[in-house]
């Protein structure tokens, strides 16, 4: 596997956020086959199971919304509030599901 890094600018200063390593393309298709594995067993789950594991991941990432809405914020020039905006969206799917 190939890496390379690629530098992540805040683009309101031009400051160096942080540096992430990208992947080939036979890391990538081997993302997409465990993906395909994964839905097998995740599409056989019952519905309810799935939308309490939905649950859990919107709660896990609410609990950190605040930092993550500051990174949003640094890494697309976004503002803190608008980097907050979707998060009611994440508990809508986890009902929409039952």
């Amino acid at each position: 596997m190939t890496t390379t890094e690629l530098t992540v600018l805040d683009p309101r200063t031009g400051d160096v956020v942080t540096q992430v390593a990208t992947a080939d393309a036979n890391a990538c298709d081997a993302a997409v086959d465990r993906a395909h594995s994964a839905f097998a067993h995740w599409s056989r789950t019952p519905a309810a199971e799935r939308a309490e594991s939905i649950r859990q991941a919107a709660a896990a990432v609410e609990a950190v919304a605040g930092e993550l809405a500051e990174v949003n914020a640094c890494e697309t020039g976004k503002s803190r509030e608008d980097s907050l905006g979707g998060r009611s969206r994440r508990h809508w799917h986890a009902q929409a599901i039952r």
